[in-house]
C-alpha cells in the first residue's frame, strides 16, 4: 500500500466558513487574509498546487499557479484521465496547449475517509467545482470559478469506490 502524506494544516470544521468567505470574493479580487481564507495562505506555498476542501454536502477543488500559466489554460476544456495505483487515485485534468500536454493532478488516497468521501461527493453530484487562484506578490487572486461535468466513464469508476 502506498502512503499519501497530507501537507496541509488541518482546517476540519472550518470548511463552511471558508466557502462562505470565498462566495464574497469576486473574480479578479485578492483573497483577504486574516480570516477563514487564511487556509490558502497557510497551505499553498508554490505554483502548480492542487488542493481540495469538502463538507458533508460539497467538495471544492483549487488550483494555484502564476497568472501567466493560468491565462494559457483558464478558458480551455480539459481532457479527463483517471489513474489508479493500489490505493492512490489520480484525477487528471489534461490541457493541450501549443502542442504541450499540461496536467492538473488531484491525488486521493482511497484508504482515508477524507479522500474517499470527496470522491463519493463527486460521483453523487457529477460536477467538479474548480477554482483557479493566481499567485500574486504573496497573495492569491480569484481568477475563475468553473463547474465541470465529470465524464460518465469516470463517474462510473468513482461510483464503484466503497
Amino acid at each position: 500500500m502506498k502512503e499519501l502524506n497530507q501537507y496541509i494544516r488541518d482546517y476540519t470544521g472550518q470548511e463552511d466558513d471558508i466557502f462562505t468567505s470565498l462566495r464574497g470574493v469576486k473574480v479578479g479580487e485578492l483573497l483577504p487574509s486574516g480570516g477563514p481564507l487564511d487556509f490558502f495562505y497557510d497551505n499553498i506555498d508554490n505554483p502548480s498546487t492542487t488542493i481540495f476542501l469538502k463538507t458533508k454536502k460539497k467538495a471544492k477543488f483549487f488550483y494555484a499557479d502564476t497568472d501567466e500559466f493560468l491565462s494559457c489554460i483558464i478558458d480551455e476544456d480539459p481532457h479527463w484521465v483517471l489513474d489508479i495505483d493500489k490505493n492512490i487515485l489520480r484525477l487528471n485534468l489534461v490541457y493541450d496547449i501549443n502542442g504541450s500536454t499540461l496536467p492538473l493532478v488531484f491525488i486521493f488516497d482511497i484508504t482515508k475517509d477524507n479522500y474517499r468521501m470527496a470522491l463519493k461527493l463527486l460521483s453523487k453530484k457529477g460536477i467538479f467545482d474548480l477554482y483557479f487562484l493566481s499567485i500574486l506578490y504573496g497573495g492569491f487572486v480569484l481568477e475563475k470559478r468553473m463547474k465541470l461535468n465529470i465524464p460518465k466513464s469516470i463517474l462510473k469508476t468513482l461510483k464503484s469506490i466503497k
